[in-house]
Order: C-alpha cells, then sequence, then structure tokens
C-alpha cells in the first residue's frame, strides 16, 4: 500500500512539473521583455550620396538603445509578433568652424506664402534608418530589418521609438538571442535645402 502511495505521488509530481515547464515556456507578445542592442562595429554608416554630396561634416556620437517583439500590428494572428525598438542616438554638435561660409549668413527664400528670411544654420538634419540583425545563439543571423525614414538633429540626444511591421513568428523570436543595430546617415537634409 505504501508503495502506491508513493508511486501514485511520483506520477503526479511528474505530471506536475511537465505542466509547469510547459506553462512557463509557453511565451506570448505579452511577456517579451525589453532587451540590448549590440552595436555593428562602429554603429553609425554612411549612404554613398551624403559622403559625395555633403559639404558638411558628417555626424558622430553614439548609438544604444533596446528592442522588444510584440503583438503583430499589421496581422490579428497570435502566432505573430512585429519587432519594437527604442534607439537613442547621442550626436556631437556641429562644429562651425568647419561649416562652408554659405551655412553661416542669413538668406532670402521665396515660397508661395511669401519671402522668408532664414538665419545661419546651429544644427545639422540628416534623415536616418536602422538596420537591425537579429540573431540566434550560435551567432547565425536570423533575419535582417530595416526601419523607417527617421530625422536626426546634431547637437541633441535623439530618441528614436518605433515598430517594423514585418511578421515575426513566435518560434523564431524565441530563438533570437542578440540583435545587433546600425544607424545609416541616408541624406543631409540642411545640404538639401541650400
Amino acid at each position: 500500500m505504501p508503495y502506491k502511495n508513493i508511486l501514485a505521488f511520483g506520477v503526479v509530481m511528474i505530471v506536475g512539473v511537465s505542466v509547469g515547464y510547459s506553462l512557463l515556456s509557453f511565451r506570448t507578445a505579452n511577456n517579451f521583455d525589453w532587451q540590448e542592442l549590440f552595436l555593428y562595429s562602429s554603429g553609425i554608416g554612411y549612404s554613398y550620396e551624403v559622403v559625395v554630396n555633403s559639404d558638411l561634416p558628417l555626424p558622430e556620437g553614439n548609438l544604444s538603445g533596446k528592442y522588444k517583439f510584440i503583438s503583430a500590428v499589421t496581422n490579428s494572428r497570435s502566432d505573430e509578433l512585429n519587432f519594437g525598438y527604442k534607439v537613442f542616438a547621442d550626436i556631437k554638435e556641429l562644429d562651425l568652424q568647419k561649416i562652408p561660409q554659405k551655412y553661416k549668413t542669413e538668406r532670402k527664400v521665396t515660397h508661395v506664402a511669401g519671402e522668408f528670411t532664414v538665419p545661419p544654420i546651429k544644427e545639422v538634419v540628416y534623415s536616418v534608418t536602422f538596420d537591425f540583425g537579429l540573431k540566434d545563439r550560435d551567432g547565425f543571423e536570423l533575419v535582417q530589418l530595416k526601419s523607417i525614414p527617421h530625422r536626426l538633429y546634431s547637437g541633441r540626444i535623439n530618441e528614436f521609438q518605433n515598430v517594423v511591421k514585418y511578421p515575426i513568428s513566435l518560434e523564431l523570436a524565441d530563438r533570437v538571442s542578440k540583435t545587433f543595430v546600425s544607424m545609416r546617415i541616408e541624406k543631409c537634409n540642411t545640404c538639401d535645402d541650400y
């Protein structure tokens, strides 16, 4: 009789542990926490257009950020997620000694609404995108994602938060061990205005 009780207790324990493990390992979009983003090399890259067409110093600074998987914005399927990100870009101030004279003087511009006086620049505005590489624990890249364009300002800590609306399966999200980010300066908006 005591052996039957011990055996029954053992079976109940095994079943209980198995069910508990299954419930703990089941992931949903609601229980993915924010994770640190790692940098690809320096973290900042430049498009060909910016390198050859910009007469202003290229922006330098530091990137940091985090990411998480969230319920898919574009789909109601419970097994699909989207990639949410929050990136901080601390960009150095513009060195006014290194900019061409045309940016240092007031100028008049004419638009449909009338003529306006534009003061000398104190900051530069760029169009940037972010590339995210999602890697597994062995370092293999599972998928690469690209953000929408954002506006980056020199001399500020720029904060960007958005969602990449590319469907990612729950299975793939569970395999992600590290995610890398780089910021690509696509064009100099301030340069285009002159």
